[in-house]
């Protein structure tokens, strides 16, 4: 079970804590998740979302979202979100902005979870995976 501390700072679009509980449980059911783990998702601004990018992965641009995986017994990890990011790509894609934010949320929990896709091997399981659960949740 994942139980969320959701901040959403006052970034719009915004999600609704139930949305992003709805999305952490179906992570959460679909990968067998038993242990309560405890997961910290933000929506932060533009600026915010840069300087976070800038000093963890050395690209100083904003990005859309961004996982952290804590050795910590408190918080197994964060989730963070630029809604702004997410606004303009769903434009350019053609998607609602919650199906873009939903996108995000799932993608950012299963990073959480030791999924990647920078290798194309990887990416063969994650980006299934990551429709998978969407199609149950959109």
């Amino acid at each position: 079970m994942i139980h969320v501390e959701y901040m959403p700072g006052g970034e719009k679009p915004r999600l609704s804590k139930a949305a992003v509980e709805e999305v952490a449980q179906a992570v959460g059911k679909t990968l067998g998740v038993r242990a309560k783990l405890v997961v910290s998702v933000a929506l932060v601004g533009r600026g915010a979302m840069q300087r976070l990018n800038h000093a963890y992965r050395g690209k100083n641009v904003p990005t859309d979202v961004l996982s952290f995986s804590y050795d910590d017994e408190a918080v197994f990890g964060e989730v963070v979100i630029c809604p702004a990011v997410a606004k303009a790509q769903a434009k350019a894609d053609g998607v609602a902005v919650r199906t873009e934010l939903f996108t995000l949320l799932v993608h950012g929990f299963l990073h959480l979870f030791g999924f990647d896709h920078i290798q194309a091997k990887d990416a063969r399981v994650m980006i299934p995976l990551q429709e998978r659960i969407l199609s149950r949740l959109l």
